[in-house]
C-alpha cells in the first residue's frame, strides 16, 4: 500500500501501460503514431535524389500529341528506341502489354524491346497481398523478348499511403525482385519489405515526357549512362498513389520505384521493429518509478519518449527504421497515471484555506542533513474558531502567515490544521533561534485587525534542534515542543525526549501514523456485502488495518481513536477514501451498481472542504458519487452546526449515499435520524449476535428495519455469522448483510477472487 503514496505511479499503472504497448505492437494499432513521426523525419531530412535514375513518361503533353488511338504500341516502340539511342545504361518498362493490339504495332514494339537484349526489364503486375495466386499475375504477352528481365511493380498500402515496398514478390515458387531492388542491383531471395526513404524529394527526379524525347527536345546526355524507367505519368492513366510526407500526396507510381531504388542504393535499411524501443521505455519507466519526488523520475517519465522521438528524427530511414508507437503508448499511459497521482497528492498536501503546503507535504519531503524544523502553534486557536466566521478565520491565517514569513524568509512555510505552522531552517542558524523567535513574538504584540475587531494573537514555538530522524519524526518533535511551550507559557522550547516519556505512544502516534502510511503498514481490507433479495454481492465496506512490525496488528478502535485525538483522522480517512474509490472503479467493471462504503469520523463533518476533497477523488478515479456510501461512525458525536449541515447537504447533492453506522449504540441513535437524512441504517453486531436467543434484540432489529423502510432507507445488518441468523434477517425484511458468513475483511486481491467467483445459493462468498 505504501507504493500508492510515495511512488510517482503504481505497479498496476505501469503494468497496464506495458501491456497496452505490447498489444499495440502485436496488433499494429500504433502504426499511425509511427507514420506521423516518420512523416516529420522525411520533412527534416528532405534532400534531392542522386539523379542516376531518370524517368521518361507518358505525360499529359504526350497524350495530347498522340493520335485518336492514344499512346499506341508504335509510340512506345519509338520511345524505347529513342532511349536506347540516347545511350541509357538500362531500361525499366513500367507498362504491361497484355491486351490485344494490331499485329504490326505489336511486332514493332517487340523489335524495340529485343534491341535492348538483357538490359531491359519488363513489369509484372499483381497484388502483393495475393502474390501466390497466379490468377492475379499480369505480364506482357509479347514474343521474341526472352532475354528481357522481369520485375514486380508491386507496392504495399498501409492505411492511406504506400509506406513499404517489397524487396521481392513471390509468384508460386519464383521470387521476383521489384523494380526498386533491380534499380539497386539487388537480387533478394525472400519476399520481404523495406521502408523507402521519402526524405528523397521526388520532385528532383529527372523526368521527361516521351513526346519531348522522340521529337529531339531532350539531349542524349540527359539519359546517357543512366538507368531509365519508362512509365505512365498522366493522372488519366490511373497510376497515382499517396506518398507520405509530400505535397501533393498523390503522385505517379513510378516515383515510388525510383525512391525505393535510391533508398536501397544508399544502403539496406536496418529494420529494428518496435520491440527494442518499447523494451527500453519499459525498463526506463520501471527505473523511474523507484525515484519518487526526484528529478530523475521526471526525466525518465518525460525524457524517455522525447529521446525516442528525437532518435527516430535524427536517424535517416535509409540507415535504420525504429518503430516507437508502442513505446509512446506505454509512456503516455504512465504519464497520465503519474499526473493523476500528482493531482491526488496536491489535493491532500495543501491547506484548504491558505493554499500553503500542509504538514503532509513536509512529512513527505527529504530534508538536508543539517535541517531544523521550527513549529509554531496559534495559542487559543480552538477558542478563536468558535466565533470567527470562515472568512474571518482565513483573514487571520493570512495575516499570521505574513508575519511568520519574516522568520521563514524564502523557505517554504507550511500550514496545517488546528493553528499549526512550520518552516525549515539550518542547524548553523539555530544558535540564533532565541533572538529570532523573540523578535518574531514581538511582531504579534500588536493585535490583528479583522474587520472592526482587534484580535490578540499569541504563538508558541517549538524546535527540534538535533536534526535527527525523518522529516515526519522531526516535525512531530517540534510540535511536541510547541505544545510544551504553550503549557509552560514560554516563547519557545526545544524538544527533549523525556518530555514525552510518559505518553510515548500518544506523542509518537503522529509520526508513526505517517510512517505506517508510507511503508505499507496501514492497508485497507474489504468486507463483502450481500443483497438478501438477489443473493449477490452488491458492495463492500472498506476498513483500515494496521500491521505494526513490532506491535503486531493494532486494533482499529485504538488507532482510529488516536487519529481523532491527534487530529490525524483526516489524513487516514483520505488515504482510505483514495484506496477504496480506486478499488470501486475496478469492481464496477465486474459488478454494475457496486457500492463502496467508507467510515467517516463525525469530527470531519465540520470541514467545509470535505465534500470537495471527496469530489476530487471521485473525479480522479472516474467513479460516480452514487457508488460511494459515507458511513458516519459513532466514535464522536456529530456537531449540530452550520458547517456540518453544509457538508452533509453537499455530500447528498453530489449523490453520495449517507449511512448511520452501528445504529443503536453510542451516539448512533434516534437523534441522528432527526438531524440528517440517511439513505442507509447499519444494525450493530451486538443486536445481530443475540437475535436467535433474545426476543428483545429481535424486536429492536425488527423495529429498526420497519422504521428504516418507512423513512425510505435500506438496512444493513453487521456480524452475520451463521445461516440461521441470515434466514431470520431475510424473513424480517433486512436488505443487506455482512459478516464472516459472507466473508471476512480481506485484501483486495482476495476480495476480487471471492466476489467474482460463483456464488453458492447460501450467499457465502468464495475464495
Amino acid at each position: 500500500m505504501a507504493e500508492r503514496l510515495q511512488h510517482p505511479y503504481s505497479w498496476r499503472a505501469w503494468l497496464i501501460a506495458v501491456l497496452a504497448g505490447l498489444l499495440c505492437g502485436i496488433t499494429a494499432l500504433s502504426l499511425p503514431i509511427d507514420f506521423i513521426v516518420r512523416g516529420v523525419e522525411f520533412k527534416l531530412h528532405s534532400r534531392p535524389v542522386s539523379g542516376d535514375i531518370v524517368v521518361v513518361g507518358v505525360d499529359d503533353a504526350t497524350l495530347a500529341q498522340s493520335g485518336a488511338d492514344g499512346f499506341t504500341r508504335a509510340d512506345a516502340a519509338r520511345t524505347i528506341n529513342a532511349i536506347r539511342k540516347a545511350g541509357a545504361k538500362r531500361l525499366f518498362v513500367d507498362f504491361v502489354y497484355d491486351q490485344p493490339a494490331p499485329a504490326s504495332m505489336t511486332e514493332t514494339l517487340e523489335k524495340a524491346i529485343a534491341g535492348w537484349g538483357d538490359r531491359i526489364t519488363m513489369a509484372v503486375m499483381f497484388s502483393s497481398d495475393n502474390a501466390a495466386d497466379n490468377s492475379e499475375v499480369r505480364a506482357s504477352k509479347l514474343t521474341g523478348i526472352e532475354r528481357a528481365g522481369r520485375a514486380s511493380i508491386g507496392i504495399n498500402y498501409q492505411l492511406w499511403g504506400v509506406w513499404q515496398i517489397p524487396y521481392a514478390d513471390s509468384i508460386a515458387d519464383e521470387i521476383l525482385p521489384t523494380f526498386s531492388s533491380r534499380l539497386a542491383d539487388l537480387e533478394p531471395t525472400k519476399a520481404q519489405k523495406f521502408w523507402p526513404d521519402y526524405a528523397f524529394d521526388y520532385s528532383t527526379i529527372p523526368t521527361y515526357g516521351a513526346s519531348d524525347l522522340t521529337s529531339g527536345k531532350i539531349p542524349s546526355s540527359a539519359l546517357a549512362g543512366k538507368d531509365v524507367v519508362f512509365a505512365p505519368l498522366s493522372p488519366s492513366l490511373l497510376d497515382m498513389h499517396f506518398m507520405p510526407g509530400h505535397n501533393p500526396l498523390k503522385v505517379p507510381g513510378v516515383f515510388f520505384h525510383v525512391i525505393g531504388g535510391e533508398t536501397l542504393r544508399a544502403g539496406t535499411p536496418l529494420d529494428f521493429g518496435w520491440i527494442p524501443a518499447w523494451a527500453l521505455i519499459t525498463v526506463a519507466l520501471l527505473v523511474g518509478r523507484q525515484w519518487p519526488r526526484k528529478a530523475v523520475s521526471s526525466i525518465l517519465i518525460m525524457g524517455s519518449p522525447i529521446a525516442a522521438i528525437l532518435t527516430v528524427l535524427a536517424v535517416p530511414t535509409y540507415i535504420a527504421v525504429i518503430a516507437i508507437g508502442p513505446a509512446l503508448v506505454t509512456s503516455v499511459i504512465v504519464g497520465i497515471a503519474a499526473a493523476r497521482r500528482r493531482r491526488q497528492r496536491r489535493v491532500q498536501s495543501r491547506h484548504h484555506a491558505s493554499g500553503l503546503p500542509n504538514f503532509e507535504a513536509l512529512r513527505d519531503s527529504r530534508l538536508p542533513a543539517d535541517a531544523v524544523i521550527v513549529a509554531a502553534k496559534l495559542v487559543g486557536f480552538d477558542a478563536l474558531s468558535i466565533y470567527l466566521t470562515p472568512d474571518q478565520a482565513d483573514q487571520l491565517s493570512r495575516e499570521v502567515i505574513r508575519r511568520l514569513r519574516v522568520a521563514a524568509g524564502d523557505m517554504p512555510l507550511y500550514h496545517d490544521e488546528n493553528g499549526f505552522f512550520a518552516w525549515v531552517t539550518q542547524a548553523k542558524q539555530s544558535v540564533t533561534i532565541d533572538s529570532q523567535l523573540a523578535g518574531l513574538s514581538a511582531l504579534f504584540i500588536n493585535p490583528i485587525a479583522i474587520g472592526s475587531e482587534q484580535i490578540d494573537v499569541e504563538l508558541a514555538f517549538g524546535v527540534e534542534p538535533n536534526s535527527q530522524g525523518t522529516a515526519s519524526q522531526q516535525l512531530a518533535a517540534a510540535m511536541v515542543a510547541a505544545e510544551d511551550s504553550q503549557r509552560k507559557r514560554k516563547t519557545w522550547s526545544a524538544y527533549e525526549a523525556p518530555q514525552v516519556q510518559e505518553a510515548r505512544w500518544q506523542h509518537s502516534f503522529q509520526s508513526q501514523l505517517s510512517d505506517a502510511l508510507l511503508n505499507g503498514e496501514i492497508w485497507v481490507a474489504y468486507q463483502p456485502q450481500l443483497d438478501l433479495k438477489t443473493n449477490r454481492i452488491v458492495g463492500a465496506e472498506a476498513l483500515a488495518r494496521w500491521s505494526h512490525p513490532k506491535l503486531g496488528n493494532i486494533s482499529p478502535t485504538e488507532f482510529i481513536s488516536q487519529a481523532e485525538k491527534h487530529q490525524r483522522i483526516e489524513r487516514l480517512t483520505l488515504y482510505v477514501l483514495n484506496e477504496a474509490i480506486g478499488r470501486a472503479a475496478e469492481m464496477l467493471n465486474h459488478i454494475p451498481g457496486f457500492t463502496m462504503s467508507v467510515n467517516m469520523s463525525a469530527l470531519l463533518l465540520h470541514r467545509h472542504d470535505l465534500a470537495g476533497q471527496i469530489r476530487a477523488l471521485l473525479t480522479a478515479h472516474g467513479v460516480a458519487a452514487q457508488h460511494l456510501t459515507i458511513e458516519i461512525t459513532e466514535t464522536a458525536e456529530i456537531e449540530d452546526s452550520d458547517a456540518v449541515r453544509y457538508t452533509l447537504a453537499m455530500l447528498r447533492e453530489m449523490g453520495c449515499r449517507l449511512s448511520i453506522d452501528d445504529y443503536g449504540t453510542g451516539q448512533s441513535n434516534l437523534d441522528y435520524l432527526t438531524r440528517f437524512e440517511a439513505d442507509e441504517i447499519k444494525i450493530d453486531k451486538r443486536f445481530v449476535d443475540n437475535i436467535l436467543d433474545s426476543k428483545r434484540n429481535r424486536e429492536v432489529v425488527t423495529s429498526t428495519i420497519e422504521m428504516a423502510h418507512r423513512l425510505g432507507a435500506t438496512t444493513v445488518a453487521e456480524g452475520v455469522e451463521d445461516e440461521r441468523t441470515l434466514t431470520i434477517l431475510s424473513d424480517l425484511g433486512c436488505d443487506v448483510i455482512q459478516g464472516y458468513l459472507i466473508g471476512k475483511p480481506m485484501r483486495f486481491d482476495n476480495f476480487m477472487i471471492a466476489v467474482t467467483s460463483a456464488q453458492p445459493s447460501s450467499g457465502r462468498a468464495t475464495g
